[in-house]
């Protein structure tokens, strides 16, 4: 990415590239939710260090890039702590009362935000 790329450039997902994963984030997130990539083993500190590292490559911010980026962080984190914590996923209910899972949920709030 150079400085003079135009702010359309950025309309794709971040790309991230660890040992056990090179690809887009929403597909990392995914996985991990789908229970093919062990949350464990893939490193947020450094998917937050590629991030702000292509932060301050752009020339142009891009607010629903970088708003996408936090809602999957948010819940990559939620899920890597309940995981890390020995703490199973709940299902809690929703205002109609149907059982859902409370990442699909912190999901849904950060997208209302």
């Amino acid at each position: 990415m150079d400085s003079v790329t135009p702010p359309d450039a950025y309309a794709h997902f971040f790309e991230v590239k660890l040992d056990v994963f090179d690809g887009p984030i929403d597909l990392l997130l995914h996985l991990v939710k789908q229970n093919e990539l062990p949350i464990e083993k893939v490193s947020l500190a450094k998917v937050a260090s590629q991030y702000l590292e292509c932060l301050e490559k752009m020339r142009y911010f891009d607010l629903d890039v970088a708003g996408e980026y936090l809602v999957i962080a948010a819940t990559l984190v939620s899920i890597k702590s309940s995981i890390l914590l020995n703490q199973p996923v709940e299902l809690v209910e929703d205002e109609e009362g149907n059982l859902v899972d409370p990442h699909e949920e912190l999901l849904n709030r950060l997208r209302e935000a």
